[in-house]
């Protein structure tokens, strides 16, 4: 007899959960809440403020190699139009880089977080030029 509890989850490495509680807990809604609550809007603005500097350096670097946006970022988060892009990630993966993508239209997918520094940003464009080599711009 199937439990009434069961749940098919095809995206997990076990096909069903048996449990009320599901497949998220609760601590990451209530560690955001308290981060939040200690940040206040203050410094929630100040944190937002510093990573959108950051996202106008990491643009403005990557269109001086070359590279624009697929959009203007809006938040902290940027797609960059990179031709090749499945050969330039590999090159900058054997550099330490992971990158992500978006799907459709494929792009390379970066999110600046405040953790980041601006030296960070200037040696990420720096390998990222390094990895265009031999690749078509113009595409």
């Amino acid at each position: 007899m199937p439990s009434t509890l069961e749940i098919d989850t095809p995206y997990l490495t076990i096909r069903k959960q048996h449990s009320l509680a599901g497949t998220r807990s609760g601590a990451a809604v209530a560690a955001a809440y308290a981060v939040m609550m200690h940040l206040g809007n203050e410094g929630y603005r100040k944190i937002m403020k510093r990573c959108m500097e950051m996202t106008g350096l990491l643009v403005e670097g990557a269109r001086e190699i070359g590279i624009e946006p697929l959009i203007e970022p809006v938040m902290n988060i940027v797609a960059l139009n990179v031709p090749d892009l499945d050969e330039v990630r590999k090159k900058l993966r054997i550099k330490g880089w992971t990158t992500s993508i978006t799907r459709n239209p494929k792009a390379m997918r970066l999110i600046i977080m405040p953790h980041l520094s601006e030296k960070a940003i200037e040696l990420f464009i720096s390998d990222l030029g390094d990895c265009l080599h031999g690749v078509d711009l113009n595409r």
